[in-house]
């Protein structure tokens, strides 16, 4: 399972890389936000497929704003590939 999102790792905006379960830092738990590594956690636990986590370098993170041309395509990119190599 392939999951896409934004992560800011420092990188370009619109950087991609593939991010390891255990370099997904701890959060606390709240009625807004899982921890990503419990996410993968429970798919792995309830379907036994392996997430993977590839993180976009989003150009702000400011609340309010919405997905940079650079995120865009980087994501647009990826989908993409994923379709053109991972048909069912």
């Amino acid at each position: 399972i392939v999951i896409l999102d934004a992560a800011d790792f420092g990188g370009k905006p619109g950087e991609v890389r593939v991010i390891p379960e255990e370099a997904i830092p701890e959060t606390t738990l709240t009625t807004h936000r899982v921890p990503m590594n419990v996410v993968s956690r429970l798919i792995t636990e309830g379907t036994g497929a392996k997430a993977v986590f590839i993180g976009i370098q989003p150009k702000t993170v400011a609340l309010g704003e919405g997905l940079s041309p650079e995120v865009r395509q980087a994501a647009d990119e990826i989908v993409a590939a994923v379709r053109k190599n991972f048909k069912p």
